[in-house]
């Protein structure tokens, strides 16, 4: 082979070589780029899981403290049973005056006064 065609040969040799290692090199940033994006995501990641855990351990105190001073089962019983007991007088009394008023307004209608059924009509809280 001739001179010229061996620096021939050895030129394309070397145009071929730069050709990939450019490649390699376009290649390499592309991986070094995915890898750092990747890297940010995972710190992204990490960050809200850290803040999470915060807040997480935050309200676990707030919660523990809203759960311990809850009454008992025997101390809820007894809150209980003391509202129905003050409940009941007071039905009873909604109850008694309620047919007092039911009576009057029986012997109105009874006694058959118009003016003094109206009267009381207008007394009446409206419904």
């Amino acid at each position: 082979m001739s001179g010229k065609k061996m620096q021939k040969w050895e030129d394309m040799r070397l145009e071929e070589h730069k050709e990939a290692k450019r490649k390699l090199l376009a290649a390499k940033a592309q991986l070094v780029a995915h890898v750092m994006q990747s890297g940010r995501y995972w710190v992204a990641m990490g960050r809200v899981s850290y803040d999470a855990h915060l807040f997480i351990n935050e309200a676990k105190d707030k919660i523990d403290g809203v759960m311990n001073k809850l009454p008992t089962k025997v101390e809820m019983d007894r809150a209980v049973d003391g509202l129905v007991n003050q409940l009941i007088p007071n039905l009873q009394a909604l109850k008694d005056n309620a047919d007092e008023e039911v009576k009057a307004a029986d012997k109105l209608v009874e006694s058959g006064d118009v003016a003094a059924i109206e009267a009381k009509k207008a007394d009446a809280p409206a419904s």
